[in-house]
């Protein structure tokens, strides 16, 4: 589960301790409970899932990285000894296949730097098969080989782990996906259903739309924070701009996001744009064919297994 939906899911939290401490408003409303309680069983059943997803794949990089430095130190040494015997030989040849840096090892595709440790490896024991001493004087070890056999096995038997374990983890994750779409749209239901207590119980409604707000308000413009969750849309910003006025729509996040402008919150445009990751846009609102423009910008996270966050920044054209 991502941290988005973490954080969502400790909204709800606080939200279900605000409809507690005032249970006596609501809880004879028949249908606002049966959502109260769908949300709760929502929550339990995204629990559930999230401890199903098993290890987190953060967890399995962070492995196969201290691998891959142990692997990439080891293949380091033997090649310098390797360049070091090829020097001596005058052996320029064989000297560039093996002349790697630090950075051939430890960055990039992870598949190809186990075949050049692995061509170091291969490379050492046939000069050692032909002659045993021959790379001693230039300072490899008795253990030195056998430490890079390992560290290379080490690294093949990681280095699928991630993938492996994405792929396990996508039908849950889906599911996972799905619920908090529910759970998002209850929760909408839900802020409809607080609201009628607005007029005779502003202090429940206060209490509980006090952590539901998305939108914050500044003096001469206004700015959206929005964290989105994968496969969510979210509209915000709904009559709080015009024609002529700018929007910049900054991306924070390293997965591009998808934006575009609706006349309606609960319809996704047809047609919408995409901002890469860590960069921003300054959108112009402009009247459409229509003669008319989007009241509400949309913004979208495409992806199912990562989230997005944007900021919106409007100002006053």
């Amino acid at each position: 589960m991502t941290i988005n939906s973490k954080n969502y899911l400790s909204m709800v939290d606080r939200s279900q301790m605000v409809l507690n401490d005032y249970k006596t408003l609501w809880s004879n409303r028949a249908k606002m409970a049966a959502r109260v309680a769908r949300i709760l069983g929502l929550e339990t059943d995204l629990d559930l899932l999230a401890k199903q997803q098993g290890l987190s794949t953060g967890g399995a990089t962070k492995t196969k990285k201290t691998d891959r430095d142990l692997a990439g130190d080891q293949a380091f040494h033997v090649e310098n000894i390797l360049k070091s015997y090829y020097l001596e030989e005058d052996d320029t040849t064989n000297y560039d296949i093996v002349d790697f840096c630090m950075t051939d090892y430890v960055s990039g595709d992870i598949k190809e730097s186990i075949k050049k440790m692995q061509l170091i490896y291969d490379t050492a024991a046939a000069i050692i098969k032909e002659t045993p001493t021959a790379l001693d004087e230039f300072n490899l070890a008795a253990t030195d080989m056998a430490d890079l056999k390992s560290a290379i096995d080490e690294l093949n038997g990681v280095s699928g782990l991630p993938f492996k374990m994405r792929s396990d983890n996508k039908a849950i994750t889906k599911q996972i996906n799905e619920k908090l779409a529910a759970l998002r749209a209850e929760m909408k239901g839900l802020d409809v259903n607080v609201n009628t207590f607005t007029k005779t119980q502003s202090a429940f409604s206060d209490a509980y739309f006090a952590g539901r707000k998305i939108v914050n308000t500044g003096v001469g413009h206004k700015t959206a924070e929005v964290a989105l969750m994968p496969e969510q849309t979210e509209a915000v910003l709904g009559d709080a701009y015009t024609v002529g006025d700018k929007l910049t729509i900054r991306n924070h996040s390293a997965f591009p996001v998808d934006y575009g402008l609706s006349h309606d919150p609960n319809v996704v445009p047809t047609v919408m744009k995409s901002l890469a990751g860590m960069t921003d846009i300054l959108l112009t609102v402009v009247l459409d064919e229509t003669g008319n423009f989007g009241h509400w910008l949309m913004l979208r996270n495409p992806h199912d297994m990562d989230d997005v966050n944007v900021t919106v920044l409007v100002a006053k054209g």
